[in-house]
């Protein structure tokens, strides 16, 4: 998402913020209830269409909004329903987008007033780490027969009573309705999300074998000097890496890994 919409969707978001900081762990209902509307407007593309017309005005589309929605969320949803359909938006798919972003913050705003938040975050990424090492279940999350609550189901079984109500929302949520992306990274992104919030940017690290608190909090307070700013630092093992570690901090990568030393001798040589 760019340009307009993005800056519509940051709109709508600004707007919500206090609402949701005044809601306590409410907002985790209201995050449901988004990503419930999300539902349906994939599911229909009249409505979607109704919303985003440009010959309608925006009276016309909030009062749509009230009488689809009103009777069946609550009414500070209702109310940012009716704020997101009159900004502009470049394209049909990026108001539904906005109001599924809309969902996930509402989510970790609720885990954020019960002082949830760094565990939601971090067992959204342990959740990705898991799925990863389990390509049969991940198989069975593509397979053309399974229905969106198959999937949910199925991921749900795996992490029920393993996670909190927050990470599981999300965890059931990303492996039911996974929007044309794969599930493993959106689950991270989904961490990064929580990061976000908590006003940390996240380290990828990846090593050959896991990392002890000691070195974590060491690159921690590297990368926290580099960048002049708070760090999470998410691991992944890859049995693949051969020594070292590769760092990822957005698109800055430092790969300090064995092969990355060789490739770089190479280049070397034959310069």
């Amino acid at each position: 998402m760019r340009g307009t919409s993005l800056a519509s969707r940051e709109a709508t978001l600004a707007a919500f913020a206090p609402v949701l900081e005044a809601a306590g762990e409410e907002a985790v209902s209201y995050g449901k209830q988004l990503l419930d509307v999300v539902d349906l407007l994939d599911a229909n593309g009249t409505v979607r269409r109704a919303l985003t017309d440009p010959a309608r005005d925006a009276q016309a589309k909030a009062s749509l909004i009230q009488g689809l929605f009103g009777p069946h969320v609550a009414a500070a949803v209702c109310t940012a329903l009716v704020d997101a359909i009159g900004h502009r938006w470049i394209r049909i798919g990026d108001f539904v987008s906005a109001i599924e972003h809309l969902g996930f913050v509402a989510v970790f705003y609720g885990a954020r007033n019960g002082g949830r938040l760094e565990e939601v975050s971090q067992e959204l990424w342990f959740a990705s780490q898991a799925l990863a090492g389990q390509p049969e279940v991940r198989t069975a999350l593509t397979d053309p027969r399974a229905d969106a609550r198959a999937r949910g189901e199925l991921v749900g079984s795996l992490f029920a009573d393993k996670v909190s109500e927050e990470a599981l929302t999300l965890i059931v949520r990303a492996a039911a309705y996974p929007r044309g992306r794969h599930l493993v990274p959106f689950l991270q992104s989904l961490s990064d999300l929580g990061a976000t919030l908590r006003n940390r940017t996240v380290a990828h690290v990846t090593s050959n074998t896991a990392l002890s608190e000691e070195q974590i909090e060491r690159i921690e307070s590297i990368l926290g000097r580099k960048y002049g700013r708070r760090i999470q630092v998410d691991v992944t093992v890859d049995r693949s890496v051969i020594g070292g570690v590769r760092i990822q901090v957005g698109p800055d990568v430092v790969d300090q890994t064995v092969v990355s030393r060789l490739t770089d001798i190479r280049r070397q040589i034959a310069s």
